[in-house]
């Protein structure tokens, strides 16, 4: 039983060491190199009408602002409002002080 917990607390520290890196530059980069692509890509659909135009780039840019906002949230999986709960590790922890 011992043993068992000692691995359950290497693993949680095993992956807390991964959870501390952030997203690389380079994936930075990318992300918002895209974004900008994206966005200037809906200047190719010219509509006719500017209010249109203006709508769909709006919206457009609403949708890569968000999904860059939760790569930035999704760093740091173990804080913050976007974490993942405790629920599993208390979960584990009962079963193996059930353990006979």
């Amino acid at each position: 039983m011992l043993s068992s917990f000692i691995n359950a607390g290497e693993s949680r520290r095993g992956r807390l060491n991964f959870a501390v890196y952030d997203i690389p530059n380079v994936e930075w980069f990318s992300l918002i190199v895209g974004g900008i692509i994206t966005i200037a890509f809906t200047m190719f659909f010219s509509i006719e009408h500017l209010i249109g135009q203006a709508i769909m780039t709006a919206m457009v840019t609403f949708i890569v602002s968000l999904n860059l906002y939760l790569a930035f949230l999704f760093t740091t999986p173990y804080s913050g409002d976007v974490k993942v709960p405790q629920d599993a590790f208390l979960t584990l922890q009962r079963m193996i002080e059930a353990d006979p």
